[in-house]
């Protein structure tokens, strides 16, 4: 059966990236209207693709800054990881989850991965608070008992609770289950449905008979709760690994597309690579994307991002989470090295302009790197939760392990397997990727706008330097019908807003506000198509707005 193409999907993203339209025989960025909201020069979008859009201008990624007190949050009880025997599996400690800041109680909330026995993929899920996102409590829940006793701060179990503790008893894990991505959703009208999050469940053979339980059915269920502690798991699958062309396997993610009011998970599947060396050969992981409108029917999945020609040969994309931010959406990807002499994971940017298709930002560079040799994380790093906007920072969660990521079952040899812990990096806000200019002095163009507001705002570093704006308008000129060009070209300055009227930014500054001769008021400029020209020296330019 064909599959149904989302053109809203499809017209939200042409609209916001600048679709080509048909004139007169000739292709043309449509006139783009800025809201309110910061334009990033994380991608390339907001620029003029057909004019020569910059010159002596440099992109550059930002990494966030490790906090100096890391790692923040260890293990600490028995379900978590503390008991578990040398050569087993501790290290998925806080692998999935989820953190985020509640404005109604003014508290961070986090969800996380326990590890018990000892046994592989045999996981609870706990929960915890802070007053400041550094300091971490495990309130007593009493809803899972754990060894005999509900005085824990486990909030989350398997549908098949009584077969994951016969194989407990064993030694053997016979039901695999987490779940990942929480969401407080403010959209939803019934209390009882307040969070939301998605959990793989799955029944593993039993190593003695062969032979796979019957419940859970392999797949992903949908989770709500009133309070993001009591948890009610659907009985039946929102999907079953069935209806995925490539597959459904663990590390996956849900999140809430603000823009589009749609529920996303993002699901690991594996795809074939002919040129592939990683631990599997070229069967290698890569990230789909399921959408819903009501958390209950949902799509056929897409690919969203996976590893290609311009990447290792041994790089598989691991995990990928999502969010809003601004006019766009960010993810964070797991990238796993997967060869022998390295198997490590670090984190890398991408961004994406309707949700659905992603691209890797900042030219592919790591965004969240490795510590130190023998450090906590020189090993992996598992920034899969969003970041929580905290003042004028955004606060990334993160898991660290100190070794390189072992194998499954460990080699002969190989170090047992370590615990994992939570560390924190914090980022100015918007500030990912920046437009750089050095001694001499760059500029850059945008696409043809229309500037629906007052004032023109920067989010800048121009403490060392200086930063002039000055507004274009377009004018029309005579073209070949043959020729593969627009009709528009650039005319003179807005009289008022060229470079010797726009007093210098020389600050470093979150939201500048741009003036002409001491006045801010851009409105003069009417209903006029325009471009704006960054001039830069010695300066950063992370993004603008108009409001």
């Amino acid at each position: 059966m064909a599959r149904k193409i989302d053109q809203e999907a499809y017209k939200d993203a042409w609209l916001h990236m600048g679709g080509l339209e048909e004139r007169g025989g000739n292709t043309a960025p449509p006139i783009v209207s800025l809201s309110s909201n910061w334009e990033l020069f994380i991608d390339k979008a907001i620029l003029n693709d057909i004019l020569p859009r910059m010159h002596n201008v440099k992109q550059t990624l930002h990494q966030p800054v490790k906090y100096e007190g890391n790692p923040i949050f260890v293990p600490e009880m028995p379900w978590e990881g503390t008991k578990c025997p040398e050569g087993s599996y501790p290290h998925d400690f806080g692998f999935y989850g989820g953190t985020l800041y509640d404005n109604e109680e003014k508290i961070f909330k986090m969800w996380y991965t326990g590890v018990v026995e000892g046994i592989q993929c045999n996981w609870v899920m706990c929960y915890a608070t802070s007053d400041d996102g550094i300091h971490w409590k495990r309130p007593n829940l009493g809803i899972v008992e754990y060894k005999g006793s509900k005085e824990n701060n486990i909030c989350f179990e398997s549908l098949d609770e009584e077969a994951r503790q016969r194989g407990v008893a064993r030694g053997v894990v016979l039901i695999e289950h987490h779940f990942n991505g929480v969401i407080k959703d403010l959209d939803e009208s019934d209390p009882a449905r307040r969070y939301k999050t998605v959990s793989l469940q799955a029944s593993c053979r039993d190593p003695e008979t062969g032979e796979k339980s019957p419940t859970p059915v392999t797949g992903l269920y949908t989770c709500v709760s009133p309070d993001g502690i009591h948890w009610t798991t659907n009985k039946e699958p929102a999907f079953f690994e069935e209806g995925f062309e490539f597959g459904v396997y663990d590390v996956d993610i849900l999140w809430y597309n603000q823009k589009r009011k749609k529920y996303a998970v993002l699901v690991r599947g594996l795809i074939y690579r002919p040129d592939g060396t990683g631990d599997q050969g070229p069967v290698m992981r890569m990230q789909q994307i399921v959408e819903s409108d009501d958390f209950e029917h949902w799509t056929t999945p897409v690919i969203a991002l996976k590893p290609d020609d311009q990447d290792p040969d041994d790089m598989q994309v691991y995990g990928m989470n999502a969010f809003d931010y601004e006019n766009m959406y960010l993810g964070l990807v797991l990238t796993f090295h997967a060869n022998d002499d390295r198997r490590n994971i670090d984190v890398q940017l991408a961004s994406s302009r309707n949700g659905r298709v992603w691209w890797r930002a900042g030219n592919r560079q790591t965004f969240i790197p490795l510590g130190e040799s023998h450090s906590w994380d020189s090993g992996e790093v598992w920034a899969y939760r969003q970041p929580v906007e905290v003042g004028d920072e955004l606060w990334f969660y993160y898991i660290g392990i100190p070794g390189p990521r072992s194998h499954v079952p460990l080699l002969p040899g190989e170090p047992p397997r370590t615990s994992g812990s939570l560390g924190l990096a914090k980022l100015k806000k918007g500030r990912f990727v920046s437009m750089d200019a050095g001694d001499e002095e760059g500029w850059l163009l945008t696409k043809p706008l229309k500037l629906k507001g007052k004032t023109l705002h920067l989010n800048a570093n121009a403490g060392k330097g200086d930063i002039l704006v000055e507004i274009l308008e377009l004018k029309e000129r005579q073209i070949e019908s043959s020729e593969y060009q627009w009709a528009k070209g650039l005319g003179t300055t807005v009289p008022g807003y060229s470079r010797h009227d726009c007093n210098t930014m020389t600050v470093d500054s979150l939201d500048h506000v741009v003036t002409w001769r001491g006045d801010s008021d851009i409105s003069r400029v009417g209903d006029r198509e325009v471009m704006l020209r960054f001039i830069l020296r010695n300066a950063e330019l992370y993004g603008f707005k108009i409001c």
